[in-house]
């Protein structure tokens, strides 16, 4: 993976926030399922590295781009686990925009080079997000036309979740699904339970 950073470097830092957009918060969602789904026990395994390896030489047209030894380190030395601190907002917190969501840095000095290569993965968190904030706008605005026209009664069933029917897999349905019932009860997306 050609990512440059400086020899000697023991450590990098990243970060997520929410820039302006229009709309005036965001509510951070979906790290969890992430990181359970992807990052959580051993994840590292000599079967993976093989696989990686080839798929990397074929891909880039050389065979020294990835870093073999690398991930043989974090098999060898913490048994497939990776060597990462995760921080984040609580799922569900509504954030101004501009703001630290989550961070990410590598816990040994040996990795610099993770920190950013799960980074990517990470950045998912974007469509659940977007969702999650999408669904908190909606709801604040229904809010408001039902304070005018009389009760707010049931507020929480009034947008119903039909997101199944255009998303691009199974996962996305169940992870924007989940997304949308942090702020509402009605959906007929069953992979968002699965989820949820």
């Amino acid at each position: 993976f050609p990512v440059t950073i400086p020899l000697n470097t023991s450590m990098v830092y990243s970060y997520l926030e929410a820039r302006k957009a229009d709309i005036p918060n965001v509510c951070f969602f979906g790290l969890q399922y992430l990181l359970q789904r992807y990052l959580s026990g051993k994840v590292v395994t000599l079967d993976k590295i093989e696989q990686a390896e080839r798929h990397f030489a074929r891909y880039f047209g050389k065979p020294n781009v990835f870093n073999r030894g690398g991930w043989e380190y974090i098999l060898k030395k913490y048994n497939g686990r990776l060597p990462l601190s995760i921080r984040a907002v609580p799922e569900g917190t509504i954030v101004p925009h501009s703001n630290v969501l989550m961070t990410i840095f590598n816990t040994d000095p040996k990795c610099s080079w993770l920190t950013n290569y799960v980074e990517t993965l990470l950045l998912h968190v974007w469509a659940p997000t977007t969702v999650a904030s999408r669904s908190l706008q909606s709801k604040m605005v229904l809010k408001d036309c039902l304070v005018k026209s009389g009760s707010i009664k049931d507020l929480e069933y009034k947008l119903h979740d039909f997101g199944y029917r255009g998303v691009s897999s199974y996962e996305t349905a169940g992870i924007c699904g989940a997304a949308h019932l942090v702020h509402f009860q009605g959906s007929d997306n069953l992979a968002a339970n699965e989820v949820n």
